[in-house]
Order: C-alpha cells, then sequence, then structure tokens
C-alpha cells in the first residue's frame, strides 16, 4: 500500500512539473507576441504550435 502511494505521490510530482513548465511556455510565448515578435520565432524558441501561440 505504502508503494503504491508513494508511486502516486511521484507520477503526481511529474505532472505537476510538466504543466508548470507548459503554463511558462504559454506565458513566455504571449510576451514575445505581445512585443511583436514573428510566430515562427515563437514556435521555435517555445516549441508550442501555432495554433497554441495564436489562441493566447
Amino acid at each position: 500500500l505504502e508503494e503504491g502511494m508513494q508511486k502516486g505521490l511521484e507520477e503526481g510530482r511529474q505532472e505537476g512539473i510538466v504543466s508548470g513548465v507548459e503554463l511558462e511556455k504559454k506565458n513566455i510565448a504571449q510576451s514575445m507576441k505581445k512585443k511583436g515578435f514573428d510566430i515562427s520565432l515563437i514556435m521555435e524558441l517555445t516549441g508550442l504550435t501555432k495554433e497554441k501561440i495564436l489562441s493566447i
């Protein structure tokens, strides 16, 4: 039981890290977009798709 709980906690941490990284990418893309950076450059630097960038 304890091993299962430990595994669940670790998976939760990993999901939280991934979620935080995605949020930060979106924040960076939003800032770059406001400053007039080209969409293709934002895509290259953040790894986000054109659709995600345009929806921000």
